[in-house]
Order: structure tokens, then sequence, then C-alpha cells
């Protein structure tokens, strides 16, 4: 009996390896393996361009922050350039007044108001 009993788990050991090498060498153990990389693949490929689209966002947030910096700086470069402006047409409405033109005459020119014998009238077709 024991000789019975041990030919039966010769015979079923065998029949177990013989089954899992039948499993490798069938086309659905290459199937198999076939969904399994083409599963893995698939997840690389996603992971890819989850990483790629992550690059892409990451790039395009330090893109408008260095923007929202020039824009600042060009806010503040504008007032500054209003400011001069405003000075600058303070200043030629200052030196363009005819009262301060009356005085520069007057004060540093020496120079007066005409009198009437001082002015002479030209007829128009004079030359």
């Amino acid at each position: 009996m024991q000789t019975l009993t041990n030919k039966k788990r010769a015979t079923s050991r065998n029949n177990r390896s013989n089954f899992h090498k039948s499993i490798r060498k069938s086309p659905r153990g290459k199937i198999a393996k076939k969904q399994s990389s083409v599963k893995f693949l698939n997840v690389l490929s996603f992971i890819a361009v989850l990483i790629a689209f992550s690059f892409f966002y990451t790039w395009v947030r330090v893109q408008a922050v260095h923007i929202g910096y020039d824009m600042a700086v060009a806010k503040k470069i504008e007032s500054e350039v209003l400011e001069v402006n405003k000075r600058y047409k303070t200043e030629i409405a200052t030196l363009t007044s005819p009262v301060r033109i009356k005085q520069l005459a007057r004060n540093e020119l020496g120079l007066s108001i005409p009198q009437k014998d001082q002015v002479v009238i030209l007829n128009e077709k004079v030359y």
C-alpha cells in the first residue's frame, strides 16, 4: 500500500509540474503575459503623461508669476512717468506764463512798454 501511495504522490507531483509547464507553454499564458505587459505600458504611459502635464502646469504657473512681477514693475514705472509728466506740464505752464515773461522783460532785460512816440506804424505795402 505504501508503494501505491508513493506512486500516487509522485504522479500527482508530476501532474502539478506538468500543469504549471503547460500553463507557461499555453497560448493563454502568453496572452496573459501580453496583457500584463500592455497594462504595464498603459500605466507607464499614463504616469509619463501625468508627469509631463505636471511640468507644463508648473511652467505655466511660474510664467504667470513672472508676468505678474513684470506688470507690477511696469505700473510703478508708469506712475513715475506720469508724475514726471505732470511736473513738466506745470513747469511749462509756469515758464510760459505772460506774467512771468513780463517780469523777466522788465527786471532782467530792462525792457518797458513803449511810449506813443516810440511806436512807428508802417504801411502794409512798404517793403
